[in-house]
């Protein structure tokens, strides 16, 4: 058989393998459509490329390489399979189906892309609270962040910057310091087991370690193969395939905002009064400028313990950082627009004008009939967006 001969073949072969080609077989029955599906045909496949050592290069683009001329068949033929190691050393080889032209098959192409899709989420952990040390590398990196900047807000995000990089050189040399604590107490306890043992389980020990750590590469592998696998690698936009970053994430953006955006339908025009209007004290109430204390209640009620950002950060050094973000918050009810800024350590992509609610009523009392009044838009994804909706929330919910 044709796996027989690729396995003895690779068996015989010193270096890396790397198979491509159309198989005439799929491994899963969603790979074909409109035809029939072997499938002892398929277990042999998924046999012969486990038992290789072979893995399937991820693939983008359309997910049939063939199909039929009336759209009525359809089936992945084409796929390369490379050695499992040469994937975990190259987490950035991908493969794309090509447009066809004259002929029913799509041609693969396989490459090693990197992707640069920006700073990832800075992670924040609970339990750097309770080690030494960290409280006082909070107090001193926030008080000798001096930033000599106007805008309340962008200096709240500049501090924070500055924070998450103190943080992280401090994470790396704990981890450091711990990794080699924990080295000693190994030799510690190898030697105790030695003295034990009198040299007899000198063997086995070591056979233990070597296990421990072939297990560890092999899960580090298998993880990594995920990771690669869920790399989003492009998307295809009207029969064009796109990979850059920058066109991914505006085809994401796109695509969420026109599932959430308004409906784009005529209404009915009330040309009438509202008999439920708000008290001149009630408009006020709204108009005015937000406290300290409103702030802060805010600030408890959005908890501890939710993702992404921070979490518990301003509430655990609220007497350090509070000024400022009382400060960054009043600056973004006073301001209609927030000019872009971004900072990993709180996962904000870039501010903009977003609709907080699609629900709209007539606030104020001095308001034309049937006129509405708009709240503050933003996009939910900035430092102090938890805060600005519940305080909105606080003042906007006993009005509805």
């Amino acid at each position: 058989m044709l796996w027989d001969y690729l396995s003895f073949v690779i068996g015989n072969w010193d270096g890396e393998v790397v198979i491509m080609g159309d198989f005439i077989e799929v491994r899963d029955i969603s790979e074909r459509f409109g035809s029939i599906f072997n499938k002892h045909g398929t277990e042999a496949y998924n046999s012969f490329i486990v038992n290789a050592g072979l893995v399937e290069v991820p693939l983008g683009g359309c997910s049939f390489t063939w199909c039929y001329k009336s759209s009525k068949k359809m089936s992945k033929l084409y796929r390369f399979l490379i050695f499992d190691n040469l994937m975990c050393s190259c987490l950035s080889i991908s493969s794309t189906s090509l447009d066809r032209f004259l002929s029913d098959h799509r041609p693969v192409i396989m490459r090693e892309v990197h992707y640069d899709y920006g700073p990832i989420p800075f992670k924040f952990f609970h339990y750097w609270f309770e080690l030494d040390g960290f409280d006082k590398l909070v107090e001193q990196t926030w008080l000798e962040a001096n930033m000599n900047d106007q805008n309340s807000y962008s200096k709240f995000i500049n501090k924070l910057k500055y924070m998450k990089e103190k943080i992280r050189i401090w994470a790396r040399l704990h981890k450091e310091s711990l990794n080699s604590r924990k080295s000693i107490l190994k030799a510690e306890l190898a030697d105790l087991d030695g003295v034990i043992d009198k040299g007899e389980g000198s063997d086995a020990d070591g056979h233990r370690r070597q296990e421990g750590d072939e297990n560890s590469k092999y899960y580090h592998g298998v993880l990594n193969k995920k990771r690669g696998h869920l790399t989003i690698l492009g998307v295809l936009v009207d029969g064009i395939w796109m990979e850059s970053p920058h066109l991914v994430k505006h085809k994401f953006f796109e695509d969420f905002e026109n599932r959430f955006e308004k409906p784009n339908k005529s209404r009915i025009l009330l040309e009438m009064d509202f008999v439920k209007r708000i008290s001149l004290e009630q408009n006020d109430d709204l108009e005015r400028e937000v406290s300290n204390e409103e702030i802060k209640r805010a600030v408890w009620v959005c908890g501890i313990n939710k993702a992404p950002g921070p979490d518990g950060f301003y509430r655990q050094y609220w007497d350090i950082i509070g000024n400022d973000v009382v400060d960054a918050v009043k600056w973004f009810f006073c301001m209609e627009r927030s000019r872009k800024e971004r900072s990993s350590f709180v996962d904000p992509q870039q501010l903009g004008f977003s609709a907080l609610s699609t629900r709209s009523f007539p606030l104020s009392p001095k308001s034309v009939p049937g006129q509405s009044v708009r709240l503050l838009q933003i996009r939910p994804n900035t430092p102090v967006i938890d805060i600005f909706g519940h305080i909105v929330l606080h003042k906007v919910q006993p009005l509805c």
